[in-house]
């Protein structure tokens, strides 16, 4: 988890909050940190099988950035006078 944690640039204290899953074909299971080692074999591709679906690690997070509004408000609007 520390790899992740470097990797993303973020401080100790907001990796905690920070929910690891393992979602695959749209679903997520949790990973609870104690007691779950991940495999690595289980995310390579399978050779010769292209249905089995291949799982991914999700982070669940907060997201804290400010919602931004569809259209500024702040801009005015251009008339074109023909």
């Amino acid at each position: 988890m520390k790899r992740i944690q470097s990797l993303l640039d973020i401080q100790e204290k907001e990796f905690e909050k920070f929910k690891f899953a393992i979602v695959m074909m749209g679903r997520h299971q949790y990973i609870n940190e104690d007691e779950y080692e991940v495999n690595l074999k289980d995310f390579e591709p399978q050779p010769g099988n292209m249905s089995h679906p291949r799982p991914w690690l999700g982070l669940d997070h907060f997201n804290k950035a400010p919602k931004r509004s569809r259209y500024t408000y702040l801009e005015k609007a251009i008339k074109i006078h023909n």
